[in-house]
């Protein structure tokens, strides 16, 4: 399972296939730390992780009597900061 970096605004896609191509017909997916990230089952095979603070958090995925496992890191997302002056009189 690879691993995922996201910024505080990020989601991605997981998904649950076995090294050969095929996929389970039961699968279970937990994640250790709700803090950093939390998820949405979109169905049996996929789910949508959303990034919620800063930190690590571990995916957990177990079907077919096989489980993996894969690091989720949030990082606080970048912002722009926009300051307006009076133009200089020439």
């Amino acid at each position: 399972m690879a691993d995922a970096s996201l910024t505080s605004a990020q989601k991605v896609k997981a998904t649950a296939v076995f090294s050969d191509g095929s996929t389970p017909t039961d699968v279970a997916w937990t994640l250790d730390d709700p803090s950093v990230a939390t998820f949405t089952q979109d169905d049996l095979l996929n789910i949508t992780v959303f990034a919620v603070a800063p930190g690590l958090t571990f995916l957990h995925v177990s079907g077919g009597g096989v489980s993996a496992t894969a690091n989720i890191t949030v990082t606080a997302a970048l912002t722009v900061e926009i300051t307006f002056g009076t133009p200089e009189a020439k």
